[in-house]
């Protein structure tokens, strides 16, 4: 039989868990992917990426940046979506929005002021995702 403090441990760590995979949706969905359908995802991701190429350095190009950092926009945006996003169907990396509003601040602090830009950005979303801001009650009350 275990004791109070035991059960309580053990209940604690099941609960950590469960916290944990609410932040990160890659724990839950990655252990029941379906590997048959691997290869076709491989292609898809590939052509995404093809079309990703061009236009991310379009992108910067636009934003005053040297074209690598719209590489860059269009990798690190994917890759840390696969490990917090929750959709499967959404549009990931740089659009022409973006880089028209940091195109003016480029100008004035060069391609540091847009990186500080986009990580306080990144900063403020992941503060409202890690508070769950965007869930239930808050936004239709608020903002709807």
């Amino acid at each position: 039989m275990k004791s109070a403090a035991e059960a309580n441990r053990h209940l604690l760590c099941l609960n950590a868990k469960d916290m944990l995979k609410s932040y990160i949706p890659v724990l839950i969905w990655l252990p029941q992917y379906n590997y048959g359908s691997f290869f076709q995802d491989l292609l898809a991701g590939f052509t995404v990426g093809l079309t990703e190429i061009p236009q991310g350095i379009a992108y910067a190009i636009v934003a005053g940046l040297p074209s690598h950092y719209g590489l860059y926009s269009g990798f690190m945006g994917c890759f840390i979506y696969f490990i917090l996003g929750s959709a499967k169907d959404i549009n990931i990396g740089p659009t022409a929005i973006m880089a028209l509003m940091i195109q003016p601040h480029v100008g004035t602090m060069g391609p540091a002021g847009a990186v500080l830009i986009t990580f306080l950005s990144g900063l403020i979303i992941f503060i409202c995702g890690l508070f769950q801001l965007g869930k239930g009650e808050f936004m239709r009350k608020y903002f709807i």
